[in-house]
């Protein structure tokens, strides 16, 4: 059986076609000019393919050839032979053949001289234990700490406090005596450091306003970007900087046009980090109604 695909011009299609054993025997059958003539003598099979019903026909391009509705087509037989392929991968190992049986044995050689062997000593016997040492002097008394110094706690010798940024060792006992260098009562553990050089300023801090009317237009702020109107009770507020770590305050209202009623409420802009997205809702806190407000936005 002989299968080949053909691609139909326009449509992009494939079809495959297969001319099978059967369909040579109809072709004998058919009269002697067919046998002879299909493959042709050059080993050609010719075939008219029609464009709209996409059926494919073989024909003896000798006595017959291809409609205006029909595109020719032609192919060998059998096809050239292809390159050789790659080396395949390396086979698993075969099993270990059977042992071959064993060679002759080989002559003895020469026992070398045996080394002597020296004699094992005696265990010798535990000495008795000897006598236990003198106690060594106490060591000094290390350091009580106090943390920081106290007028009305009462030190003894060896605590530790901390004043005025120096650490310091109480030298006796003491109440009310602040730590001074020189001090009969404490010794100067670690000095307080210098002074570093002085910082460069921060940026100061500042805050955003806005007023909105209920429409959603800006009638006046500071450091506002733009204000929208998403819909009834919906208002986004977008500033110059980033406000995510800032407090939000809203009221209903403006300066000029007196207080609404309802309630209001703000919270961050999911999507957006420089705005505040603020809700208005009626008195009851249930239907969504447009209203002025004024933002403030403290970082």
């Amino acid at each position: 059986m002989t299968r080949t695909w053909f691609k139909s011009r326009g449509t992009g299609r494939k079809y495959l076609s297969v001319l099978t054993a059967a369909a040579v025997a109809t072709l004998v059958v058919a009269g002697s000019v067919a046998v002879a003539s299909i493959p042709s003598s050059n080993g050609m099979i010719h075939a008219c393919f029609d464009k709209q019903s996409h059926v494919l026909r073989v024909i003896d391009a000798y006595h017959a050839s291809c409609k205006s509705t029909e595109k020719a087509l032609a192919w060998a037989q059998q096809g050239t032979t292809g390159p050789r392929g790659p080396r395949g991968a390396r086979g698993p190992a075969g099993p270990q053949g059977a042992a071959g049986p064993a060679g002759p044995q080989g002559a003895t050689g020469p026992q070398g001289a045996t080394g002597a062997t020296g004699a094992t000593g005696a265990t010798g016997a535990t000495g008795p234990q000897g006598p236990r040492g003198l106690q060594g002097n106490p060591g000094p008394v290390g350091l009580n700490w106090r943390a920081a110094w106290n007028s009305t706690v009462a030190y003894a010798a060896g605590d530790g406090v901390s004043y005025q940024g120096s650490s310091w060792i109480a030298t006796t006992s003491s109440v009310g005596i602040a730590p001074a260098n020189p001090s009969p009562v404490w010794s100067l553990l670690a000095a307080v450091g210098a002074t570093g050089p002085q910082g460069p300023p921060g940026t100061s801090g500042s805050n955003n306003v806005a007023a909105v009317t209920s429409l959603g237009t800006l009638d006046h702020g500071n450091g506002v970007s733009y204000v929208s109107h998403l819909g009834i009770g919906a208002y986004t507020v977008a500033f110059n900087r980033d406000v995510t770590r800032c407090v939000y305050e809203a009221t209903l209202g403006q300066p000029v046009n007196g207080t609404a009623f309802g309630f209001i409420s703000t919270t961050r802009d999911p999507t957006f980090g420089q705005a505040v997205q603020v809700r208005i809702r009626d008195t009851g806190g249930v239907n969504a109604m447009d209203a002025p407000f004024q933002l403030a936005v403290l970082c």
